[in-house]
Order: C-alpha cells, then sequence, then structure tokens
C-alpha cells in the first residue's frame, strides 16, 4: 500500500489557519505530506499567503518500534526541523511567545512538511496544527 495521508483544512482565515493530518501504515513505507502557504486563502489585502509559522499543535500517534515519530519541518533547501512527535497524545501551544518561526532559510518555500520516515505496521498520526499565516516577502 502507497504512504496515503488524509488531510483537511478546518479554518482558512485571514490570519490563522486550523489544517488536520490523518494517516496510518501497513509497514511497507513511510513518506511525506507538504503543506503548500501559497494555496490557502488570501489576507483582506489581497495578499498572497508567503509562509506559515507554528502556533499550536494537538496530536495523537501511536507507533510500534520506540524509535519512530513524525518530523515537521519548514521546506528549505536543506528542511529546518520545527519538532518531532513521538507516541502520546498530547498537545502544544507556543502562543505564549509568538509561535514557532518559519527561520526562512537558503531556498525557503514557505510550505511546511510532514514527514513520515519509517513506518511500521500499525503506526497511526494524527494532527491538528494552528498556523499562523504570514505574508511578508521570502
Amino acid at each position: 500500500m502507497a504512504y496515503s495521508a488524509t488531510t483537511q483544512t478546518i479554518f482558512d482565515g485571514g490570519r490563522k489557519l486550523v489544517y488536520a493530518y490523518h494517516t496510518s501504515s501497513d509497514g511497507t513505507n513511510g513518506g511525506t505530506t507538504t503543506i503548500d502557504a501559497s494555496s490557502f486563502n488570501a489576507n483582506v489585502n489581497g495578499d498572497a499567503c508567503t509562509y506559515l509559522d507554528i502556533n499550536k499543535i494537538w496530536f495523537n500517534a501511536s507507533f510500534t518500534a520506540p524509535a519512530d515519530s513524525v518530523e515537521i519541518n519548514f521546506d528549505a533547501t536543506s528542511d529546518d526541523i520545527a519538532t518531532y512527535l513521538s507516541t502520546g497524545q498530547t498537545d502544544f501551544d507556543y502562543s505564549s511567545f509568538g509561535g514557532i518561526k518559519n527561520p526562512r532559510s537558503s531556498g525557503v518555500t514557505g510550505d511546511i512538511n510532514i514527514v513520515f520516515p519509517v513506518a511500521t505496521a500499525g503506526d497511526k498520526v494524527s494532527i491538528i496544527f494552528e498556523f499562523l499565516k504570514r505574508y511578508e516577502t521570502l
């Protein structure tokens, strides 16, 4: 079975984006899902979203192998790691300091990559993100 994630945009406002990601594995492979910042609604001035910062994360992950995890990366020539999610159910609220900022490294696209690098049969991941939409030039 090929890597297959289900995604859904829950809310797409001028400042915030709420996005859901769900996948389960039969153990044949991992994969990457890209969240394309420019594909979401423009702001009230008609400006296109250029990149996303991570404000909050809610997740539930069940991994068979102890070393399995999901990487959340800012897409660039060499991706910048935002965080790792491992087995468990919890939430992270980064809003008190303005969220995890996209460092806008060399070759930045503004997108977010969800990387499920290793998949063991039975691994399951559900993630809800709250992103802050940014409109500055990259």
